[in-house]
Order: C-alpha cells, then structure tokens, then sequence
C-alpha cells in the first residue's frame, strides 16, 4: 500500500519539474493540482516554495494562499540560511580551527533548518563552543545517548533562531558512519552564498547524507537531488559501497541509490546509478527487505518516503552489530546499535 504521508503524483511530479532541471516531464504535470496540495508536496520533500518565482506552469497556483504565502516565508527562509552560513563563517574565520558542513544539501531550492558542522579535535569543539558562548549563543543539552561533545547551540537574532550543531565524529546519535578525521582530510570547497565553505567530498556527502535520512526513516526529493548532484562520471562507486559495507550501513546506501534508481527510471532520460551497486547492496537482509516493502510502497514512485520502523529499526540493528564487530571499538559497536532502539522509542513516544 502507498505511504499515506505522500503527496499526490501530480503535486510531486509538478514538485520536481519546479525543482530538478534534469526531469523529463510532459508539459500537463499541473493540471488538477491545488495550491495546498502543491506547498504540502514542497514542505514535505524539504525544498522551497520559492522555486514557482521561475515557473510559468503554475503562475496562477502561484497567487492563490497560502501558497503565496508559503512562497514568501521559503525565499526569506533561504536567504536567512545563507545569513547563518555568513554569521558563522565570520564566528570561525581565521580561528584555525579544521571543519566541514557536513550535511549541507546542493539542490538550491533545499530547506536547511540549521547550521551542522564536523570538528573533531576536541580542544577545537572547546574553544569553538566557548567563542559560541561568547557571542551570547545559547548551549542546549544534548538527547539521550549523544556523545559528550555534541554540542548543540543557538542564538535568536529578530526572532529568529540560529541553531549551529557540533558534530564531534561522524555519527547521527552515536551511529558512526564513518571516521570522522577521514571525512575532514578528504573534504573539499563549494560556493555558497557568495562564500566559499568547506564540505565533505562527493563520496563522502552522499554517504553521510543517504545515512542521516534513514536515520529519520523518511527520504525527501531534496536528498534525492542531492545524491544526483553528488554523482558524476568521476564518483567512486566502489568507495561509497565499501563503506556501507565496513559501517554496517548498507540498508541505508540501498534505499538511497534504489530511490535515485526508481527516480531516473521514473522521471530523468539517463540513470547513474550502475546495475552492479544496487545488486551488491541488496546482499544485507534489511536490504532484502526493503526492497520487498519498496515494491509495494513506491507503486506509484512518490517522495517523501517514510521507512518502516520493523526495518530501518529493528533489522538495521542487526545488520549493523554484524558489521561493526571485529571493525570498530566495542564502545561504537554498542553505542551504534543502541542508537537503533533510541530512535525508535523517540517515534513512538
């Protein structure tokens, strides 16, 4: 049965013909949708309603509210991102302190709620939270299970919130997903704003974002752009694949690259992702049984997908303890797969 929390098929596929240049659609991909159908179908999948400022297909969508209203609310909220990438590029600039953005999304018209940066050095993560501190942010305690030098902050600036969250390792909880440092030596630069930041590498942004989605249980259209954005003729496949294999993550990958496969085939003239990747994925058992739940779930395709708990839980915990023991510390292996059940008490409390 279909994911009831998703959007109709015509309020998606006019979502992604907005949002993803690369979509091959038939010019009618509107008719029969609402205002509120089309803001449900962007706020869902993480991307902004200003994306109709371009687009003719929907001009008198457009104007009708709350749309409108949605569209407004979006473009302030895009440009106040790039206010908080800015105000804390300043915060950090010339400190020597070594980071990366570690999750940020490349599609645009992607909604990003806060600022989440890696730092590994613990003395950096000190001296990076007491400057935070002193320029009146506000520390927060962290959740159950976090590592001790998660660090989460925030500062109201006009009413507005400014949350900058300190990733000790790259961990979602304490999940690691890969080894912190190496993520920091391979990163790389991207344009934002007008500003140069430092984010992961290709491999490892696709990586760090399929992981963190399936730790939500839910995988939106901008995380999918995002996987697309990430790919190119140079992206190291067998990388991205021989990590999910050594962090136990390989349910994860699975459902990522099967979605983008799904996708491509759906609504894009070519596919990157290579027939060899989906199949060695499929190998786990939380794959196997994704992929049985996604035959079913994604007829017809339509994102945000929201990933049963029995699988993304449950069987994930297996298949990561199976994984991690022999190749991690026990204190990761542990953390990791209690991280499973943490999660899970969170959605159903």
């Amino acid at each position: 049965m279909a994911d009831p929390t998703s959007v109709s098929q015509g309020a998606f596929r006019s979502v992604l013909s907005l949002t993803d240049s690369a979509a091959t659609l038939d010019p009618h991909v509107a008719d029969g949708v609402t205002a509120e159908g089309l803001d449900r179908g962007f706020r869902k999948n993480k991307l902004a309603t200003s994306a109709l400022a371009d687009a003719d297909v929907t001009t008198s969508l457009a104007n009708q509210e709350p749309l409108a209203e949605s569209m407004s609310a979006h473009a302030r909220q895009l440009e106040i991102h790039e206010d908080r990438i800015g105000v804390v590029e300043d915060l950090l600039d010339g400190e020597g302190w070594e980071y990366l953005h570690i999750k940020k999304l490349r599609n645009p018209y992607s909604v990003m709620a806060d600022i989440d940066l890696l730092v590994t050095d613990a003395d950096d993560v000190v001296e990076m939270s007491e400057k935070l501190v002193a320029e009146e942010f506000t520390l927060k305690q962290s959740r159950l299970l976090c590592h001790p030098l998660k660090v989460n902050a925030h500062k109201y600036v006009d009413g507005q919130n400014n949350p900058v969250d300190i990733y000790p390792d790259a961990i979602w909880v304490r999940k690691k997903v890969c080894e912190g440092q190496a993520v920091l030596d391979r990163g790389e630069t991207t344009e934002f704003g007008g500003r140069t930041v430092p984010v992961p590498d290709p491999e490892d942004s696709f990586h760090l974002v399929a992981t963190h989605a399936y730790a939500h249980m839910r995988l939106t259209l901008a995380e999918v752009l995002h996987g697309f954005e990430m790919v190119d003729a140079d992206f190291d496949w067998e990388r991205v694949v021989g990590m999910a294999r050594t962090y136990g993550s390989m349910d994860s990958v699975y459902l990522f690259v099967r979605a983008m496969d799904a996708y491509a085939e759906a609504y894009r003239a070519e596919n990157p992702v290579p027939e060899w990747v989906l199949s060695d994925l499929r190998a786990s058992r939380p794959s196997k049984k994704l992929e049985a739940w996604f035959e079913t779930a994604a007829d017809p395709f339509v994102l945000p997908l929201q990933v049963p708990r029995r699988i993304a839980c449950v069987s994930s915990s297996g298949h990561y303890l199976r994984r991690s023991l022999g190749s991690m510390s026990p204190a990761d292996t542990l953390y990791g797969t209690l991280t499973h059940y943490v999660i899970l008490a969170n959605q159903v409390i």
